[in-house]
């Protein structure tokens, strides 16, 4: 019987690699075969993994679209490798079902839990006692998701993870993998960054837009890649006092929905890309109005079908 060989793949923000830390060091898997990635790249990692001589996949907080789904699906050949797949995202009804109808696959998907990480420990790991600062880590990928900043290990992170580079992530994610939460590095490389990431959010509030589409105040907003849309809204609503019913923040790289009054998460998928009903993000081509005019349609259909325009 060939031994089982596990490799992951997982978004590169605070609760995806809190969930490859976890996964990664009570089943025991090495650094060597874990890849941090985007929702666009999940397949190309899967493929190179695969090809390392891994015959079993955890894929980890990333929620494809129907054609990345179909790319891992076919990649699979006929060996049909064991795959596992967790998430907390909702997902394309049309990649679900084809990822759950393979063989030798599980699929945990709740878009109700608060963190991709919360779910690892409580349906991959169940019984397994948790080291204290793995429990720290659960809590710090809830706390980011749910953007509740009751940690200040949270926000540290989160600018950190934006700010740094791939070597970064994977450096974080060693040292979460052998419980070390805030190593001296981090606090070194957070006292340098934190002031140009002020000046960041400060700049990033030149550029809002208001417009109105069927009753919703949009705001938009061009912010610097390294903003985090949830920082952004945070400081646009306590700096200027103006509350938008949806923030779209445009990146040059993509772009994202925030609300709290409208589930963005149709306007992404619209617009082929997903999320969370109050947080959400797509790619979306072209030029700056014709951007803005896409995401408009966009909400306009979505106040539409749910009867509210």
């Amino acid at each position: 019987m060939t031994p089982r060989v596990d490799g992951i793949v997982s978004h590169w923000d605070v609760d995806g690699i809190a969930s490859a830390a976890l996964v990664a060091h009570y089943f025991g898997i090495p650094l060597e075969n874990i890849r941090l990635s985007s929702t666009s790249r999940i397949h190309v990692f899967a493929k190179e993994l695969l090809k390392s001589g891994i015959n079993h996949l955890f894929i980890l907080d990333l929620n494809p679209n129907f054609t990345v789904a179909n790319k891992i699906v076919s990649g699979r050949g006929k060996k049909k490798y064991g795959l596992t797949w967790v998430d907390h995202h909702q997902w394309h009804s049309e990649a679900l079902e084809l990822v759950k109808a393979q063989p030798n696959c599980r699929v945990i998907i709740n878009p109700n839990a608060a963190c991709t990480a919360l779910l690892v420990a409580e349906k991959l790991l169940g019984d397994v006692h948790l080291k204290d600062a793995h429990r720290l880590l659960v809590e710090i990928a809830i706390d980011d998701d749910t953007f509740s900043d009751k940690l200040q290990l949270t926000r540290r992170w989160r600018i950190l993870l934006r700010w740094g580079d791939w070597s970064l992530r994977y450096r974080v994610l060693e040292d979460w993998i052998d419980g070390i939460v805030w190593p001296e590095w981090a606090e070194i490389e957070y006292e340098r960054v934190s002031k140009e990431y002020e000046k960041l959010l400060a700049k990033a509030l030149d550029t809002i837009e208001i417009s109105s589409v069927g009753g919703i105040r949009v705001l938009f907003a061009y912010p610097d890649e390294k903003v985090h849309p949830g920082d952004l809204q945070r400081t646009i609503e306590s700096s200027t006092g103006q509350q938008a019913d949806m923030y779209v923040f445009i990146y040059d790289k993509g772009v994202s929905f925030r609300s709290r009054v409208l589930d963005v998460s149709l306007v992404a998928k619209m617009l082929g890309g997903g999320g969370h009903s109050r947080a959400a993000g797509a790619r979306v081509e072209g030029e700056k109005e014709s951007i803005k005019n896409s995401i408009l349609k966009a909400v306009w259909r979505v106040l539409g079908l749910s009867g509210k325009r």
